[in-house]
């Protein structure tokens, strides 16, 4: 059974604290530059999902015409039944043209629990 999403967001950086809880600050979903290729210098996605059996869940940031830009390796869920949480800071992450961006969390390599769109948009300051 595929996972429940409880929660799935970009931010600006993340940090752990005690018992699992999760900082998040900056959360966005538009990234603005005045030149492109855009190199980012860093960004985070959260996940939290309720699963039910133990499986991989992974992301995958895809280009504005479906083909993929980056694969993160997947993390191994086990809590189950329970909650899951992935936190992920990408650096230097290069957007190569202006357009929408999928950022999908993936299942088992196979099934898209969920995606979000990121908006990386020309803008002359």
């Amino acid at each position: 059974m595929r996972p429940t999403l409880l929660a799935f967001l970009l931010c600006d950086a993340i940090v752990p604290g005690p018992e699992g809880k999760a900082n998040l600050y900056g959360i966005f979903d538009i990234i603005y530059s005045k030149n492109f290729p855009l190199q980012h210098p860093q960004f985070g996605i959260f996940w939290r999902c309720f699963v039910t059996e133990t499986g991989e869940i992974g992301i995958s940031i895809d280009r504005p015409d479906g083909t993929p830009l980056l694969t993160l390796d997947p993390v191994m869920v086990d809590k189950t039944p329970g909650i899951s949480q992935g936190m992920h800071m990408l650096t230097g992450v290069e957007f190569p043209t202006p357009g929408k961006y999928k950022v999908r969390l993936i299942y088992n390599r196979t099934d898209e629990i969920a995606s979000l769109i990121l908006s990386v948009e020309e803008k002359q300051y």
